[in-house]
């Protein structure tokens, strides 16, 4: 049905969301040279390789089929 497709659409747009934050603060991270040494021993740069292929795969409609039976997202969340 329509609702639920929706429901499921929302779930994926909302972990999309949260995968470009990652991303974003992760390279953010990178840029400082204050943080080089700590970048290293965290394996930031790995991280940062696995977020970007988890935003790929949140993205792909394939991820979004794997949704189905699942609730998916309340329209009235704000989060």
């Amino acid at each position: 049905s329509d609702w639920y497709h929706d429901r499921l659409t929302r779930k994926q747009l909302a972990d999309e969301a949260a995968w470009k934050k990652h991303i974003a603060y992760l390279k953010q991270f990178l840029a400082r040279a204050s943080h080089h040494d700590e970048a290293e021993r965290l394996g930031i740069e790995h991280r940062l390789e696995r977020a970007q292929e988890s935003l790929t795969r949140i993205r792909s409609k394939a991820c979004l089929d794997s949704l189905q039976g699942t609730l998916g997202l309340d329209p009235l969340y704000r989060g």
